[in-house]
Order: C-alpha cells, then structure tokens, then sequence
C-alpha cells in the first residue's frame, strides 16, 4: 500500500485543484457556470489582499473573458518556460 503525506495546498496547487473540482461537478452533469466561479474567484482574491487578476486568454476565449469585464492590456504578458 502507498505511504500519503497530507499538506496544505499553495498556489502551485491550483490549477490541479481547479481541474478536479470542474471535472468532479461536469461528471455529475452540472453544467460549468463560468460566471460563478469567475465571483467566486475575485471574492477570495479581494479577501485574500490581491488586486488585479491578469491572464492569458486564447483568441476562442478572449470574447468570454471581456464579457466578465476583463480588458485587453497594450501589453501582453510573456512568459519563459524552462
């Protein structure tokens, strides 16, 4: 039997976080409510001392994202992965 070692997540958790309990809630064929999850998301955000929210949006899912209030910033972000 594996040994398991229970911590506290850290935001490097998140993405995993956030792929289970979507896929936990479609599974059960509740349907994703974007919005929801987008105020739920900005009211831990402000709780939590953070500011401004910036992503990375695809060109499908740009218009999504302005619908929710986000704006295209002059600048885009870049990244480097190593």
């Amino acid at each position: 039997m594996a040994d398991y070692c229970v911590r506290v997540a850290t935001l490097q958790d998140a993405d995993a976080l956030v792929r289970h309990r979507v896929g936990m809630f479609t599974d059960m064929g509740v349907r994703l409510d974007v919005a929801s999850h987008d105020a739920a998301f900005r009211t831990w955000c402000r709780g939590n001392g953070i500011g401004s929210i910036a992503l990375n949006a695809t060109e499908r899912g740009r218009s999504m994202y302005e619908e929710l209030g986000y704006q295209l910033a002059p600048s885009p972000m870049m990244f480097l992965g190593l």
